[in-house]
């Protein structure tokens, strides 16, 4: 996995797929929440860097992906923000393959 900081979104690189992250993530780190705005946030999400996806669930709330090591990080998607109906998306090598909106 790789983690990439751009503007107002973090996108994540898994192999050939880009996972977009519009509202904030959440990261969970053997048991400890990192939050954006909290210190240490970024180097939390860059030492994720290299892990491998477990397990991908999402509900209507949220999407969380499993890593390695059991951490997980969390799109809300009943976020206040991004101000758009999208959360989240997945593409990859030029092709658009699932977006999660905001529930209603």
């Amino acid at each position: 996995m790789g983690v990439c900081f751009v503007l107002d979104y973090t996108q994540f690189q898994f192999d050939d797929l880009i996972f977009a992250a519009l509202a904030d993530p959440i990261l969970v780190e053997s048991g400890v929440t990192h939050s954006n705005g909290q210190p240490g946030y970024c180097s939390a999400l860059r030492q994720q860097i290299n892990k491998k996806v477990e397990s991908v669930t999402d509900t209507r709330i949220q999407l969380e992906i499993r890593l390695s090591g059991n951490d997980r990080l969390i799109v809300p998607l009943d976020a206040s923000s991004p101000p758009g109906p999208e959360m989240a998306t997945l593409s990859g090598r030029g092709t658009f393959y699932n977006a999660w909106i905001r529930p209603d």
